[in-house]
């Protein structure tokens, strides 16, 4: 019988995605050196395009955040 200490961990492709696509792009493109499924994972059209996205919506919600902080800052601060 395996030690379930020893047995390697899986992960489905929809949470290996889902981590990955939440990465910077600098770890993302490191990791995919891992294996190969996650090479073709990250080298596809679909996840780059996904990946992008998400980033340009966080700069936006930091973008967003700052503003309402500067403006609140200008009214008198807290």
């Amino acid at each position: 019988m395996e030690n379930a200490n020893t047995s390697p961990l899986l992960l489905s492709d929809d949470i290996a995605y889902e981590i990955l696509r939440r990465l910077p792009i600098k770890s993302v493109q490191r990791f995919k050196l891992v294996s190969e499924p996650w090479n073709s994972l990250i080298s596809d059209s679909k996840f780059a395009e996904s990946h992008f996205h998400r980033l340009q919506r966080d700069a936006m919600s930091s973008q967003d955040k700052l503003l309402l902080i500067g403006q609140l800052y200008a009214k008198g601060g807290p």
